[in-house]
């Protein structure tokens, strides 16, 4: 039996396969970067990895895996450990991105030996900062610090990952504001809110779409946040209290801070839209958010009966 002669075609994709096939087996994959964080050009704008390793475009192993830096976040009073996106095994550092598209970017001028990584997005050494791999001017190290979600500190900017954060513009001016003694204002029981509390040894902030804002009269030492005073999908507004005044976004007037306590959030919407309100008492009234709970005659429901475990009825909410 003959065999058929090779067409052109045929002809073309058998040296194409077996060039392909040289240039495999003459590469040596595995093969470590001898100092890649000196990496001369342009960086490959894309790395890949397995179980062990991340390698560059050419199957170069740039760095291993075991190497990732861990950061401990608080959370209530717990701390846990999470993976970070640097990785330094002490002679070279990178960033390397999300897990969907490493970029395995070398951090220009860090000491690998001296990185350790203060979130997923952030890292500094003795002398830098960094923010997704990049080094942000003007950043002090030795006073640099995370201010809860999104936002970090120095003794010159307070920084807004929402603004962006480049070498151009590597942090925001806030006027007046201390910084040596700004704080982010917590409650563990509310998660990420839309709208958050900053505080320092003066004054109290509500930061949102137009930045800090003062929030008039109240008292930085003893100001508090409670939990969820009304939500719908667009926002979120929180009780919160200090020595003096109740607030539900805006004061609310004629609460008592010393007795006022929050019970529960109330589904205003039957299970439609998320909207609700949260549910609060002082001595006097039962609040349904800003609202006072009264009866037909004008008057507060007795506050004493509100309980968490029957919002509706032992709250009057019907």
């Amino acid at each position: 039996m003959t065999s058929k002669p090779l067409k052109i075609a045929e002809i073309i994709l058998l040296i194409v396969v077996v060039g392909v096939g040289a240039w495999f087996l003459m590469r040596k994959p595995g093969q470590v970067a001898q100092n890649p964080t000196q990496h001369v050009g342009p960086w490959p704008s894309h790395c890949t990895y397995n179980a062990n390793y991340y390698y560059d475009e050419d199957g170069i192993v740039l760095i291993e895996r075991k190497y990732v830096l861990m950061y401990t976040s608080q959370e209530g009073t717990d701390s846990k450990e999470y993976p970070s996106s640097y990785v330094s095994d002490g002679n070279k550092v990178f960033w390397v991105g999300h897990d969907l598209t490493p970029e395995c970017m070398p951090l220009g001028g860090a000491n690998p030996a001296k990185v350790i990584a203060l979130s997923w997005d952030w890292a500094k050494d003795d002398n830098h900062v960094y923010f997704h791999g990049r080094l942000v001017a003007d950043a002090d190290a030795a006073t640099f610090q995370l201010l809860g979600d999104a936002f970090a500190k120095d003794t010159r900017h307070l920084y807004d990952e929402n603004m962006g954060i480049t070498a151009e513009q590597p942090g925001v001016v806030v006027t007046d504001v201390h910084l040596a003694t700004l704080q982010q204002i917590k409650n563990t029981e509310l998660g990420n809110p839309l709208y958050l509390y900053f505080k320092d040894n003066r004054r109290v902030y509500l930061v949102g779409e137009l930045g800090f804002k003062v929030i008039p009269s109240a008292d930085s030492a003893s100001f508090k946040v409670l939990n969820i005073c009304g939500s719908s999908e667009a926002q979120k507004r929180y009780f919160a209290k200090d020595k003096n005044t109740v607030w539900c976004g805006e004061k609310l007037i004629g609460a008592d801070p010393v007795t006022f306590t929050y019970i529960g959030e109330y589904d205003e919407c039957g299970g439609g839209p998320p909207c609700s309100s949260g549910i609060a008492i002082d001595k006097t009234c039962i609040y349904r958010g800003s609202e006072k709970v009264k009866k037909s005659d004008g008057t507060c429901y007795d506050p004493s009966t509100c309980s968490a475990s029957n919002l509706e009825t032992s709250c009057h909410l019907q």
